[in-house]
Formats: structure tokens, sequence, C-alpha cells
């Protein structure tokens, strides 16, 4: 991550926001690498239907500390717990029984809660609380832009769907997603584009007009901000591993 790197074992857990590059840059000839990867967006935790919200839960990922490292230094039965509730997860997803996406919500705020109580000297914790109306607000927004995704955007927009000023709707999406407004189109954006560079023959300018950027220039620069590659080597590493 950066000008960070860090030697990692089995058992080992790390945390990175959605904005955050990061990538394996080294495994010892032989070693087998068995990764589990859990990434969701912050509103899966504070959507208006989650009666247990509190603002607090995502602060893990949103509110660290000058102190702070990806690599979380956990003790031994902290770790074994996370990767536990992980697999939990996992299976969750794989049987899709009756109420499963409560369930993984439940384990997630689980997740978070363990990190934050191993972990706490890292975050600057909160106990602020939001209105669930703002909630409803922010999550009309959130639909209009996974809607119009590669389609022009404009703040003023956006905000209108959350009946907001566009400053306040720039603050507290902020405060509920880790990004701002802009950031959160950009990894949603990329995010398309990984999918197509990985499923289909498309070239990379044609995929660059499909998610929403008029410069491919600017696609490329915007996709190894977020992923630390270029679109060609991302779809020749995924090629290369498949």
């Amino acid at each position: 991550m950066g000008e960070h790197k860090y030697p990692f074992t089995v058992g080992d857990v790390f945390l990175f926001n959605s904005n955050e590059p990061h990538c394996i840059i080294e495994v010892h000839s032989g070693a087998d690498l068995d990764i589990m990867n859990l990434q969701f967006e912050p509103r899966f935790i504070w959507a208006p239907e989650n009666l247990i919200f509190h603002v607090q839960y995502p602060d893990v990922f949103l509110k660290r500390n000058n102190q702070y490292s990806h690599k979380l230094s956990l003790e031994a039965k902290t770790a074994y717990s996370i990767e536990k509730q992980l697999r939990d997860i996992e299976l969750e997803f794989l049987q899709k029984r009756i109420d499963y996406r409560l369930m993984v919500r439940l384990q997630i705020l689980e997740l978070l809660i363990l990190i934050r109580r191993e972990y706490a000297e890292y975050f600057d914790v909160s106990s602020e609380m939001v209105n669930t109306v703002y909630l409803i607000q922010m999550e009309r927004a959130l639909d209009y832009i996974d809607q119009n995704l590669t389609e022009e955007l404009q703040l003023k927009k956006i905000a209108r769907e959350a009946t907001m000023s566009p400053a306040y709707f720039s603050t507290l999406f902020k405060k509920l997603n880790g990004l701002t407004p802009w950031e959160y189109v950009q990894s949603k954006r990329i995010e398309l584009a990984m999918e197509k560079l990985v499923s289909s023959n498309q070239n990379i300018a044609e995929i660059a007009l499909d998610c929403g950027y008029n410069s491919i220039s600017n696609f490329n620069r915007r996709f190894k901000a977020i992923t630390g590659l270029s679109p060609g080597d991302y779809r020749k590493s995924y090629n290369t591993k498949k």
C-alpha cells in the first residue's frame, strides 16, 4: 500500500478502505496461497432497514489515527475468531438460506466490533448517531448513482435525489461512506471496468466509453490510481492467473 510493505503469514488480517490500492508483490516459490477477501459497501451496514445501525461501526475504515497499520496486530484468539467469522459468512452466501443477508450483516458487525476492541488505540471512535431519515435519503442518492453510473453525473442532481443541499450532502456522504461522492462514482466505474476487462473481449477504449469515460487517458489514470495497475496489465494479470 503506497510506500508501505508488509510481510505476511498464515492467519494475518489486513484492513483496507475501498480507495486504497493494494497488491501482493511476492510469494515464495512452492508456497500455497489461500486468501479470503471480504468487500462490502458501508451502506450494507448503515442501510435504514438495519435497526441496530450505529455510525461508529465503519469507524475502522474511516477514522484512523497516525498509529494505524493496515496489518492488524491481533491476539491469536481474536485472529481465530475473525477467520471463523469469514468462513461462516462465505457459507451463508453459498447456502443462501432464509434471511442469509441479515445473518451476514450481523456477522460483519461482529467482525467490526472484534477489530475495534482489539485494535482500539488505532481508531478515533465516535458515538455520533445519524437520523434515519437522512439514511433513507442517502440510500436514494446512492441508488440514483448506481442506476446512472455510466451517464454524466452532477453533484447538484445527485444531492437533489437526497433532498439535500450539495454541501451538506457531500459532508454526510463522506461521513457515512468514507469517500466523496466523486470518489464513489470513480470507484464504481472502475469496478465495472474490471468486470468488463476479464469477462469480455472489448478493447480498452470501448470499455472506457462504456464505463462513462470520454477520455482514455483519464480512464487509464483513474484505473491505475485505484487498482495499482494499468487496464492492460490488469487484464494480462487475470488471464495469466486463469
